[in-house]
This record gives C-alpha cells, sequence and structure tokens, in this order.
C-alpha cells in the first residue's frame, strides 16, 4: 500500500484501455509507426478545431515542436509566465532561445496582458529580438487569448499556446488549444486525459506542420535520408492507444470533475478554509485541477502536512520560477502577482473519478485542519 489513500490527481483507466493495448500486442504494433497514432492525431485535432495535429512523446516536446514550427531559434526571446510548470520555460531553453520570465494576471493567473506588452515596449527600444510568447492555461482556467493575442499581433511576435492541462476548456465557446499559431497539449500521468506521457502540438498553417512532423522524427526519410538535425519526439501506438481509449469517455471525466469542484468550491466560499480562485466571465474551466489560496506559504505546508498525517494526498501548485535555482538568471519583470501566490497555491485531490465518499472525507479534514491549525496560523 502507499502512503495515500486518497490521490491528489491519478489516471481513470475505467474505459477500453486494456482492449486497445492487447490490440497493439496482438498487431505487434507498439512503436510510432502503429495505427492508432495518426487516428488519435486525428480526432484531437478534430475537436480542437484544428486542421493539423502531431502526436508526441510528452508536452514539453509538444512546445519544442511548436516553438521550431513557429520559426523560433537559438538566440531569440520567448516571454513565458513566471507561474508555470517549468516545462513552460525549459522548452523554450532546449531549443537555444532566451527566457523572460513575465508577471500573471491576479485575476484567474494567466499572462498578464499589460505585463507582456510592456516587456515587448522596452524590448523595442533596443535591437528587438522577441519572437514568441508563450500563453498558459492554470488549473485548465483559460488564459485572457484575446487580449493576448491583441498584443502579439501589435507587436509582430508569435503566440504559442501551452495548453497542457486544458483539454475541455473553451474560451469565449472556442476550444482551448484552438488558439494561437501553435497549441501544446500534455497527456501526463495526472491529466484529465492521459496516455501514460505524452502530448499534442496543433496548428492550422501547413507548413507549420509539416516543420514539426519532420523534427519530430529526427526528419527520417527512406532509405535514411535526413533532411534537418531532428528530434526522436514521436507517440507511440500503445499510448495513442490508451489515449483514443481515454477519449471516448473524456465528457464523462469533465463532468465529474466539474461536479468535484462545484463541491469543493460551495465548501470553501461557505468555510472560508482557503480562498477560492477566481473564475473569469469568458471561461469554461476542465477543472483539470482543483486548487485554492492559503494565506501564505506557511500556512499551505500546514495544510499539507496536516493531509500527509491522513494519508490525503495534498500539493502546493506551481511557485514561481524566478524564486527557483534553475532561473536565477533569467530576466523578469517585476513579478508582482506572482510573488504574491508563489506557494500559496494548493491541490485538492480531484480525479475524476474520486467518489463522493472520498471528497466528503477530504473535505471533513479540510475542516479539521481549519479548526485546530488553519484558523490560527
Amino acid at each position: 500500500m502507499g502512503p495515500y489513500d486518497i490521490l491528489l490527481s491519478s489516471p481513470d483507466l475505467r474505459g477500453n484501455e486494456q482492449d486497445y493495448i492487447r490490440q497493439c500486442i496482438s498487431d505487434n504494433w507498439i512503436s510510432s509507426a502503429g495505427p492508432f497514432v495518426g487516428e488519435f492525431e486525428e480526432k484531437i485535432s478534430k475537436r480542437l478545431g484544428r486542421k493539423h495535429a502531431v502526436a508526441t512523446s510528452s508536452g514539453t516536446a509538444a512546445i519544442e515542436l511548436g516553438l521550431i514550427g513557429s520559426g523560433i531559434k537559438s538566440g531569440d526571446k520567448v516571454v513565458v509566465p513566471d507561474w508555470t510548470f517549468a516545462a513552460t520555460a525549459s522548452a523554450v531553453a532546449h531549443i537555444g532561445a532566451e527566457i523572460i520570465l513575465a508577471d500573471v494576471t491576479r485575476d484567474g493567473f494567466g499572462l498578464d496582458p499589460v505585463d507582456l506588452e510592456k516587456i515587448l515596449q522596452a524590448d523595442r527600444e533596443g535591437p528587438s529580438r522577441i519572437t514568441a510568447a508563450i500563453a498558459v492555461h492554470p488549473f485548465g482556467h483559460p488564459a485572457d487569448m484575446d487580449a493576448l493575442m491583441d498584443v502579439c499581433n501589435r507587436y509582430g511576435i508569435a503566440m504559442i499556446e501551452d495548453a497542457a492541462g486544458a483539454i475541455g476548456s473553451s474560451y469565449k465557446g472556442k476550444p482551448v488549444g484552438g488558439h494561437g499559431k501553435v497549441s501544446a497539449i500534455s497527456f501526463n500521468g495526472n491529466k484529465t486525459l492521459t496516455t501514460g506521457g505524452g502530448g499534442m502540438v496543433l496548428t492550422d498553417n501547413d507548413d507549420i506542420a509539416e516543420v514539426m512532423r519532420l523534427h519530430s522524427v529526427n526528419s527520417q526519410g527512406p532509405n535514411y535520408r535526413y533532411k534537418v538535425i531532428g528530434y526522436n519526439h514521436r507517440m507511440t501506438n500503445l499510448a495513442a492507444g490508451i489515449g483514443l481509449a481515454q477519449l471516448e469517455r473524456l465528457d464523462e471525466m469533465l463532468e465529474s470533475k466539474k461536479r468535484i469542484s462545484d463541491r469543493y468550491t460551495a465548501y470553501l466560499e461557505q468555510s472560508g478554509c482557503l480562498e477560492t480562485i477566481p473564475h473569469m466571465p469568458w471561461a469554461t474551466s476542465n477543472c483539470w485541477m482543483y486548487c485554492g489560496l492559503a494565506k501564505s506559504e506557511a500556512h499551505a505546508c500546514s495544510l499539507i502536512e496536516f493531509m500527509d498525517k491522513n494519508r490525503v494526498q495534498v500539493r502546493i501548485f506551481w511557485r514561481s520560477l524566478a524564486s527557483e535555482p534553475a532561473f536565477q538568471d533569467i530576466q523578469r519583470s517585476d513579478l508582482k502577482n506572482c510573488r504574491e501566490i508563489s506557494g500559496r497555491v494548493v491541490a485538492l485531490p480531484c480525479s475524476s473519478h474520486l467518489t463522493e465518499e472520498q471528497q466528503e472525507n477530504v473535505i471533513a479534514l479540510l475542516g479539521e485542519w481549519h479548526k485546530t491549525v488553519g484558523a490560527h496560523s
């Protein structure tokens, strides 16, 4: 038995996953050459309203290919929200570009279009090298894509949409993952739709799609001919089979996530145990990760320690990248909002197969912590 009775966000594998894996083995198609890969790409691109999709080995690989396909090269600068998972920024570094860390909004925690414009305006005063910005949708809550796209279009830079955990979300009625020059999805094990590990990069541009696909397979052509130095970034048929089974149940899992989110929100608003995260009127979240805001990082850590003792997995969700050793020397803006929320955002158990009884147990423990520890810390 593991250390937790209730996990934070575990895979929901109650569909045809085993049947499709057995089919892969029976047909002897377990590599990236198998037929499930193309089928998965086609169905995801259709769901997100994109013309092209390239299945990848990870969400990080998807961002890397999206940057390359968009023409971002070594020496270019890319604006990244400071409050995000490290892979958003790491992908920029992996292709030799430079990272600029930008602030997020206080209402929704997405990349701040006002701060983005300040950074771009300052860049114009010197030898302009910023060629792209990456928008992230925290917890699955959409960033303000219209405002961000407007800034990017006025300054002539590419908008890359990091929709890693946001499949099933929508912005003003349009699916998240359908914006920007390219968009990237993650299918990591903690995502609502998982392939165990994997991702997808999407675009409507034929030329960009061709470049991304070429680089994803080490640019290998027939008889080991190579056009460019590429990557081994393709998804396997086994992973795509799991993804197809997950996709068949995605709407069911999204409905479950919404119910879980609504129950937590009702409790937090009534109890004051944690501050609820703002949801903007133009955003429909897939409720991938349910989070609340603690009074301080120490307050958040006391909750995590309490829940650990009760075998419930709770985590701090992201910190300011600028505060981490790996990103100490990275260019950044003021980051006021990022500093304010860093270490305070706490993720609660929200697997799509979390039962109502399990959630009630979590809520009861939240109440016990709030009464005995949280209200006084």
